[in-house]
């Protein structure tokens, strides 16, 4: 699923801040966030991006967020292509993880390569916690947050949403991993809502692919 093709970072003539725009609607972007959750059994992984619009939603302090492009693979090798490529037509700058996890030694590898090839690394970081914690339980709060009353979060026909509708109260005491594309919507999303807008991103908990050489709903 992809409803951006390419986003182009602009100046905003209004804040003087950098923002996104659809190179082919216009619409502009206020931030966007990468999430990745890796095959878990026989379930494929996932990666997804969401991106986040320039004005609060009335009535709120939230502003919309929609998910913009969903990538399904059981191939390590092939989820990070495609990482790369949504890296550089929707200006992703890291992609959140859990990096206990041995999908973080792949990339490194996958880094190593594209390194000699002089092509931009992946950069990874953890996504961060809520109340000091990262569990399923934690990051549905924030979707339940978005979408009970006015909705914010917007799935759209994501395999995402799909899978959301078919849980239960008891499956959010799994590990998130075990679901990929619902964690790695909910690992973009705590992106979003767990970090502070003008930083970005968090330095903490962060793998760089340059440190070895450098709703819908």
């Amino acid at each position: 699923m992809r409803l951006i093709e390419k986003l182009k970072p602009v100046i905003s003539p209004v804040s003087g801040k950098r923002i996104l725009k659809d190179v082919e609607t216009g619409r502009n972007y206020r931030r966007v966030s990468g999430g990745v959750a890796w095959p878990y059994d026989i379930k494929p992984g996932a990666v997804a991006v969401l991106a986040e619009d320039i004005k609060p939603v009335r009535g709120t302090d939230h502003h919309r967020v929609e998910v913009v492009a969903e990538f399904l693979h059981e191939d390590h090798e092939t989820l990070c292509r495609e990482m790369a490529n949504l890296q550089d037509m929707l200006q992703v700058e890291v992609w959140r993880t859990p990096l206990n996890h041995a999908g973080t030694r792949l990339v490194q590898m996958f880094n190593e390569r594209r390194q000699r090839l002089r092509l931009p690394c992946l950069d990874l970081v953890s996504p961060p916690a809520m109340n000091g914690s990262r569990t399923f339980r934690d990051y549905d709060r924030l979707v339940d947050r978005r979408t009970r009353n006015i909705k914010t979060l917007h799935f759209g026909q994501s395999q995402a949403v799909l899978e959301y509708n078919i849980l239960g109260r008891d499956d959010l005491g799994h590990k998130l991993e075990e679901f990929p594309p619902v964690a790695a919507v909910l690992y973009a999303l705590a992106g979003l809502d767990l970090e502070n807008a003008a930083a970005g991103f968090v330095q903490d908990n962060y793998f760089s692919g340059m440190t070895h050489s450098t709703g819908g709903y």
